[in-house]
């Protein structure tokens, strides 16, 4: 007979690869450290994944986690006082609250960039200590960064050349509101500089014009995202264009594509494709030459057509149904792309339903995101839609935001996309409640669902039962007890929910939260009835909670709570053996049992600050 340490399972059990991927997919930090204390291999394994994407919110715990980081790390002077090198764990580090307060010292910032060798990913949106000597010194001591997000920072133009010189590595780049440094200069020195940068988000940078972007031409991006910049021309989306290896474009917001935009930026992916083409072509000659260069997938994806897969157009005023068509017919999949991913926003009165309708014979093989926006034109806009969702088999994904679409269109999702629809978008419409009833009550798959700024009740929320729903946004005007306890109940696996308001919501039945057990955000908008100690006791119900983010107009005690000094006085608990508001417990029980496995970051903003919450 074999002992029980001799069996296959304990056998696997005891191999740290095998409990490296076992312990990867658990989603729950708390699940994590519980592991921790089963056993010495449970540990060795659970407490990299606990470093891996380490949250901090506190000054303390950031001293701490500094210091930390500074003994696990050998140097010339001293060896490490650490039994385990902790800053090779540290992979993406989560301190987007913190950075935002003007308290937070500068040399602890300094201390845990110095230390951080194999760090991937930073948020520094709103980090106003990021200088221009602290992000060459990010630059410097992190060579693997790959990702990273810039908002509002006070950084200067010189800085930020000297500070990209060194990222090599950076992959995925998110620069926001810089006016300041993120000039053409710049941008042009960043394609230049990161040889490996794959994705580039721009917005309301200003500065940014088509002198830099054309230089997008030259470069190897895979995605461009372009929203609120400088001054564009319909030669610089041509540059844009030919890009060789763009398969994401996003022209949002502030660059408006007219008429002869649309034909020049179809022009520029028609000489791309034929000099890429044209390389190929090379290329397989060197090969019989006998030259070590063989390009099989380039060519195959040329010989396919355009590689562009994402396309986000503002069409502006001067657009037309002809023009568009055209752009499809290049794209989509009867022209022989990979169109997958449309979002349109019309600006104009030029474009009608015919444009809908060359969707369904230019890209109904393979579309499968649908994103529509400012839709007004023609009265039969709805038979169109419905046309494009019964023909066009592969949408999962259907965004609809300030169209007349009315209830025809809604109603075409119950009949053909029932058991497709995976992400469903409505916002500022004018919509039929009965046809998004049967909507949401047919699509079983569903697992985004986001209705916002409508004239609805909580209607559809009562047919939400038996989705595996991960995502969902209710802004709109109320929310009732029935409502909620369908969306407590009837959605166990929900991540994310957004709530416009819970005022409607009996006080007994708040307490129905507590069956979200994945949930990890939780946002609302209006909590106005219920006092402050609702916080912890929504921390206390929900074992995954990471982000709570709600608006409050009275002047609750966030700043003491999260600093963790917060008093039984104030937290409101006048009953200690309430069973409803958790009994007898004090915050600093409360904190110690949150301190390991990361207490849920609590932001509270007044009602007019409300649209910030979207930040977090």
């Amino acid at each position: 007979m074999l002992h029980h340490s001799d069996t296959p399972v304990s056998n696997a059990l005891s191999n740290l690869l095998i409990l490296t991927e076992i312990f990867s997919n658990l989603t729950c930090q708390h699940h994590i450290y519980a592991c921790t204390l089963v056993s010495r291999s449970f540990f060795t394994t659970t407490i990299a994944i606990l470093w891996r994407h380490p949250r901090i919110y506190k000054h303390r715990h950031f001293t701490l986690f500094a210091s930390v980081l500074a003994q696990s790390q050998p140097n010339l002077q001293t060896t490490p006082t650490t039994l385990r090198p902790y800053a090779t764990y540290v992979h993406d580090l989560d301190i987007g609250y913190l950075i935002t307060l003007s308290t937070l010292n500068p040399s602890s910032l300094f201390l845990a960039f110095s230390h951080l060798p194999v760090l991937r990913f930073i948020d520094l949106r709103r980090c106003y200590l990021l200088n221009d000597d602290l992000l060459i010194h990010l630059a410097t001591r992190c060579p693997s960064l790959c990702r990273l997000w810039l908002k509002h920072n006070p950084l200067t133009e010189i800085g930020a050349l000297t500070a990209f010189t060194y990222m090599r590595e950076l992959e995925n780049l998110h620069v926001e509101d810089s006016t300041s440094w993120c000039t053409d200069a710049v941008m042009a020195h960043i394609l230049i500089s990161c040889p490996n940068l794959a994705y580039l988000n721009i917005l309301g940078c200003t500065r940014i014009t088509g002198i830099s972007l054309a230089a997008v031409r030259s470069s190897r991006l895979k995605g461009l995202r372009c929203r609120h910049v400088g001054a564009t021309s319909g030669n610089v989306v041509h540059e844009i264009m030919r890009c060789p290896t763009l398969e994401e474009v996003d022209f949002g917001s502030g660059i408006a594509v007219g008429r002869n935009d649309i034909m020049v930026m179809v022009e520029g992916s028609l000489r791309a494709t034929k000099e890429a083409r044209i390389e190929t072509e090379e290329a397989r000659k060197e090969s019989r030459n006998g030259t070590l260069r063989w390009l099989e997938d380039d060519e195959r994806l040329v010989l396919e057509g355009s590689r562009i897969h994402r396309l986000c157009l503002n069409l502006g005023e001067e657009s037309t149904d002809e023009e568009l068509l055209t752009a499809l017919g290049t794209y989509g999949s009867t022209g022989g792309g990979r169109l997958r991913d449309l979002e349109l926003r019309f600006w104009g009165p030029n474009v009608t339903e015919r444009s809908l309708r060359g969707i369904v014979d230019m890209c109904f093989q393979g579309l499968r995101k649908l994103r529509l926006e400012r839709w007004f034109a023609g009265a039969n806009g709805d038979a169109a839609l419905a046309q494009v969702l019964e023909r066009c088999t592969g949408i999962e994904v259907l965004h609809l935001s300030e169209c007349s679409f009315m209830g025809a269109a809604l109603d075409a999702i119950a009949e053909h996309c029932a058991g497709r629809i995976v992400e469903l978008r409505i916002e500022k419409m004018e919509v039929s409640e009965e046809a998004l009833v049967r909507a949401v009550k047919a699509s079983k798959g569903l697992r985004q669902l986001h209705l916002q700024y409508c004239r609805l009740s909580d209607a559809p929320l009562r047919e939400l039962s038996g989705n595996r729903l991960k995502k969902l946004s209710f802004v709109c005007d109320e929310l009732g007890a029935e409502g909620w306890a369908a969306v407590c109940g009837g959605c166990p696996w929900l991540e994310v929910l957004e709530l416009g308001t819970i005022t409607d919501v009996p006080r007994e039945s708040l307490y129905l939260i507590s069956n979200l057990r994945h949930l990890e955000t939780f946002k609302c908008y209006d909590m106005s009835t219920y006092d402050s100690s609702l916080l912890f006791q929504l921390a206390l119900w929900l074992p995954s909670l990471r982000s709570l983010v709600v608006c409050h107009a009275d002047e609750w005690f966030i700043n003491d709570l999260n600093k963790g000094i917060a008093t039984d006085e104030q937290l409101g608990w006048d009953d200690p053996w309430d069973p409803i508001w958790g009994g007898n417990r004090n915050y600093r029980e409360f904190e110690r049992k949150w301190l390991v496995t990361g207490m849920p970051l609590v932001i509270v903003v007044r009602e007019n600050e409300f649209t910030s919450l979207t930040s977090y």
